[in-house]
């Protein structure tokens, strides 16, 4: 397990100055790359060989949102890797080490210069150390879209929204997502899948369902297939 401590702080943070949810992923996210780069398997050494990990599902538990200021611990493991696909969770605590937000996640390992998924080389599998599977609630249905989505403007990505990988960040999406939910919206659970990766100039055209309480949003490319979609509960 590999784990670092940071405070709440005031970007970070809703009207209610609570974390918010994409603030919450850039934890998580920032948590595997401080993990991989600790082992010299970070962007550099993926860089010079032409490698990267594209999530393509999230899974996140939220048993509350932390607040400003508070002190928090944010940790992450890999549990499997099975052909070119990699398993990790992530989970932050507070100072007495009670959950705040557990996560699952799923990423494929990819050659840049094929753009096709590639097998970890030994090296890189004796790099990471596997710990145990962190059980969270089972809900493996994929995330289809209905006939009768509600329909809302679409926009183009911005230079912002585009990490070093040159296509839209995983967390953008979400951010995405949630300009598109009512502002009192409380969150206790997300689930997210990564189809198609959007890049500088695309437009996406969001759709919204809201049905027995859950909201999912399709960020969809012109032909109406989703580049993510992004479930909240």
């Amino acid at each position: 397990m590999y784990s670092f401590k940071s405070k709440i702080r005031y970007s970070e943070v809703d009207q209610q100055c609570f974390l918010t949810l994409d603030k919450l992923i850039d934890y998580f996210q920032d948590c595997s790359i401080f993990h991989s780069e600790s082992l010299g398997l970070g962007v550099g050494n993926l860089a010079e060989n032409r490698q990267c990990w594209m999530l393509t599902a999230w899974q996140i538990v939220i048993d509350r949102m932390p607040k400003l200021t508070e002190e928090v611990t944010i940790s992450t493991w890999p549990y499997a890797f099975r052909g070119c696909n990699g398993y990790r969770n992530f989970q932050m605590t507070d100072e007495a080490g009670v959950y705040i937000a557990r996560a699952d996640s799923q990423w494929v390992f990819v050659d840049m210069n094929t753009g096709h998924p590639t097998r970890l080389t030994e090296e890189q599998l004796e790099g990471y150390k596997l710990d145990e599977k962190m059980e969270l609630p089972c809900d493996a249905r994929r995330i289809r879209m209905p006939d009768d989505c509600e329909e809302r403007p679409s926009f183009l990505v911005r230079k912002d929204q585009i990490d070093t990988n040159h296509h839209v960040n995983n967390g953008q999406y979400v951010k995405m997502a949630l300009e598109e939910l009512p502002e009192d919206i409380r969150i206790h659970q997300m689930r997210a899948e990564y189809r198609r990766q959007a890049v500088l100039g695309d437009e996406i055209f969001p759709k919204v369902k809201h049905e027995n309480g859950v909201w999912t949003v399709f960020l969809c490319n012109e032909e109406g297939k989703p580049y993510s979609t992004v479930e909240i509960r």
